[in-house]
């Protein structure tokens, strides 16, 4: 019976310790992404559809932003919460939708309807699109034409799918399922369709990345941006054999050593800072310095060097 009760009072406190970390909300106040921007044939929605853009991934993800202008130049910043492709495209993104087969566009845009936006009634693995009346018969003869052939979807100018068209589709509804890549993934894209711009062209002014030192937030200097994509190259060349070719690490070390392995490979910089635990530039200089040792037994000591540097 204690055992029971034990075992119930643990899970009590795990579900708690995880609901804690759910409501968690990031901030900028912690390090984060400062972009700051112009914009040429501003439409007067702008700032409305972006602040909805933003807010549609303050829904899923629990972060605060700050969004301001001085005379023309836009400045938002944001926590570490997605990879720089992904910031650039939410924040940039037109949110045009393409339809394509053999490099020729059948359907637009201005092919759907758009819905009212609500974020709560979005899907968030996929993103519906619904034809407008006068395009459902159009959309049916397309599929028919093609059917069993693959069709492109694209986002602006980014390929998101390359669907095979399996029957003949009379309700006027695609779905199109998004996975999560480089450029976009399922929130992004619902984003960006649902709060499409206008006509503004975007001139990024100045990006910076900046973290915490002795309890000040400071701009991180863009070698750490250099130092992590030639470790990001060793690691995408080496993987695991960094591990295996180390049979005298302790379990611990080998545990650790994958987990941060696995971070890595999947992240540029940007996704790197927003997924792992790295909260101070001297939490950043560690991740360095932990690999150093492997680093060392496969001639990589240039790049030894320039983390000794670090330690300066």
């Amino acid at each position: 019976m204690k055992l029971l009760n034990l075992f119930i009072l643990l899970l009590i406190i795990s579900s708690c310790s995880k609901q804690s970390e759910k409501e968690e909300i990031k901030t900028f106040l912690n390090g984060g992404i400062s972009t700051s921007f112009i914009i040429n044939n501003q439409n007067e929605n702008f700032e409305k559809n972006l602040r909805n853009r933003l807010d549609f991934l303050t829904h899923k993800e629990s972060f605060e932003y700050d969004l301001s202008k001085e005379k023309n130049i836009y400045t938002i910043k944001l926590p570490f919460i997605l990879s720089k492709s992904k910031i650039n495209n939410l924040l940039f993104s037109r949110g045009e939708v393409f339809i394509k087969k053999d490099d020729s566009i059948y359907f637009d845009s201005n092919s759907f309807r758009k819905e009212k936006f609500n974020i709560n009634e979005f899907p968030f693995q996929r993103l519906n699109l619904n034809f407008k009346e006068e395009f459902i018969e159009t959309f049916r003869n397309f599929t028919t034409k093609y059917n069993n052939q693959n069709i492109d979807i694209y986002v602006d100018s980014t390929l998101i799918m390359n669907p095979k068209i399996r029957n003949t589709i009379a309700n006027g509804k695609l779905m199109v399922s998004t996975l999560n890549s480089d450029a976009f993934n399922s929130d992004i894209l619902n984003a960006v369709f649902n709060c499409q711009y206008e006509n503004e062209v975007f001139k990024t002014i100045e990006q910076k990345i900046l973290l915490k030192s002795d309890n000040k937030l400071v701009e991180i200097p863009e070698k750490y941006n250099d130092l992590y994509n030639q470790l990001w190259n060793f690691i995408s060349i080496r993987g695991l054999t960094i591990i295996k070719n180390n049979t005298n690490l302790e379990s611990k070390k080998e545990l650790e050593t994958s987990l941060k392995i696995g971070m890595i490979r999947n992240n540029d910089f940007y996704g790197f800072l927003a997924n792992s635990n790295v909260k101070s530039i001297s939490d950043l200089n560690e991740i360095f310095f932990h690999f150093q040792g492997y680093l060392s037994q496969y001639d990589y000591q240039n790049l030894n060097k320039k983390i000794d540097s670090l330690r300066l």
